[in-house]
């Protein structure tokens, strides 16, 4: 297991929990490999509407009910995070 510091996006996530996406394979293996894997809220928050839609309320009910088992740690957005994100997007605007 590795000591880095690791953070989820909404495609990891999603890939995790849909065996039919190309990448699920992969994501496993990354999965297994770290922990914590930080997953900010607003990733949580895209995961549940995605997987809602895509894969039903059931799949995403248990998702959520074992989360807090998971090698998953929600974590905040602070505002310094939300400041830094708005130079990133401003610096490669043209690259969108």
């Amino acid at each position: 297991m590795e000591s880095e510091l690791v953070v989820a996006d909404t495609g990891f996530v999603v890939a995790l929990l849909n065996k039919a996406d190309k990448w699920h394979e992969k994501a496993k293996g990354q999965y297994a490999q770290y922990a914590p894997i930080l997953m900010p809220q607003t990733v949580l928050a895209e995961v549940a509407y995605l997987v809602g839609r895509e894969g039903g309320i059931a799949v995403l009910v248990d998702f959520l009910k074992g989360l807090s088992g998971s090698r998953f740690r929600l974590v905040a957005l602070t505002t310094e995070n939300i400041h830094r994100v708005a130079e990133i997007l401003e610096k490669y605007s043209d690259s969108v």
